[in-house]
């Protein structure tokens, strides 16, 4: 913990924060199957995130726009789509919302735990504990029967 974490919230809310978490990391450990890490299974997409992992965000964000653009929204491709858009985007807000999209618009897809468990991640990394928490709870009651 930074002097500046204590001194701005306390030592005890810190303290509060953490142990909530770990508390729920805990659960999650014992409560859920190994999670299992999936990956972008149509090649457009694998090729799009190669492009932005090779420093090409601006292309491989227009070739995943689009796809999405031309993809029906009931279709089984599009969660995968939205899920790529937000591996690819080009700030933390836009990765936000297109996980948002997944989990909430698109909640019985194979994606939305996976999105989920990247907002859980985004919300540690901020150090936004109480929402990394509740998005872990959510993830152990919504998809606990997920291998």
């Amino acid at each position: 913990m930074s002097g500046t974490a204590v001194g701005r919230y306390g030592g005890r809310a810190v303290w509060r924060h953490s142990s909530r978490l770990l508390a729920v990391l805990a659960v999650l450990a014992t409560a859920l199957p190994p999670y299992r890490l999936t990956a972008q299974t149509d090649p457009r997409l694998v090729a799009a995130v190669h492009e932005a992992q090779e420093g090409q965000g601006d292309s491989a964000r227009a070739s995943v726009q689009a796809l999405l653009d031309s993809t029906p929204t009931t279709d089984s491709l599009y969660p995968e789509i939205l899920y790529t858009q937000a591996m690819v985007a080009g700030s933390a807000g836009d990765m936000r919302r297109q996980l948002q999209r997944v989990v909430v618009e698109y909640s019985a897809s194979s994606w939305a735990d996976d999105a989920l468990l990247r907002l859980v991640q985004m919300d540690y990394a901020t150090h936004n504990l109480d929402g990394a928490a509740h998005n872990l709870e959510r993830l152990r009651l919504d998809y606990s029967a997920v291998p």
